[in-house]
């Protein structure tokens, strides 16, 4: 996944997804809360589990925020006006590395060490400790280059209650109305589902 332009015209890119088959919540939750016994329909609700995951997780997902732990870069030209290079998106984990083209065109990698990254519900961030600096760099849009972890954690036992059950509900729908279009069945969620993740939601605001 590759998406562009916010706050500085950064290139955002999942480097590292979630384990094939790891989802934020699990197969035998789904079926108990629709009360589905048997296995007939093991691979149309791992179909529908794998469509309402990708409507909420990531950067383009609704609640932009990653949901199980996966790693994402952003490129950018150069820190913002504060200094700062935010994660896109959050929770954030750890920051994995920062490689930059040097005035000479060459990806160097840069010491970890000379970085903290604050983290805050909404958004996270990394800058240079006192006494660092961030890099000379070539003038290109992806001059310097971070790789963040992010997540609630490798399992969906570490998600949000109420984010897994908004998930769970949009399965039920998409289960309930499967003769429909995935995008119409997407487009006219249960209004719970909605309430359940109005306050996990964040706006691309920084």
């Amino acid at each position: 996944m590759r998406c562009a332009r916010w706050n500085g015209d950064p290139i955002i890119e999942l480097v590292d997804p979630p384990a094939p088959g790891v989802f934020a919540v699990d197969l035998d939750d789904v079926k108990g809360a629709l009360r589905i016994v048997g296995t007939d329909q093991d691979d149309v609700l791992t179909g529908f589990i794998a469509a309402a995951v990708d409507h909420f997780d990531g950067y383009a997902g609704e609640l932009h925020r990653a949901l199980i732990t996966q790693d994402w870069l952003v490129s950018v030209r150069g820190a913002n006006a504060e200094g700062r290079i935010y994660a896109p998106v959050t929770p954030a984990q750890s920051l994995i590395s920062v490689e930059y083209f040097d005035p000479a065109g060459d990806i160097q990698t840069a010491d970890l060490a000379d970085f903290t990254m604050t983290t805050r519900p909404d958004r996270a961030y990394i800058f240079p400790v006192r006494g660092a600096t961030w890099p000379a760099t070539e003038a290109r849009e992806d001059a310097i280059m971070a790789t963040f972890r992010c997540g609630y954690g490798a399992t969906s036992a570490a998600i949000p209650a109420t984010i897994r059950q908004a998930i769970i509900l949009t399965v039920g729908h998409l289960y309930e109305h499967r003769e429909a279009s995935t995008m119409l069945k997407l487009e006219f969620l249960p209004l719970g589902v909605a309430s359940l993740v109005s306050k996990h939601k964040l706006w691309r605001s920084v």
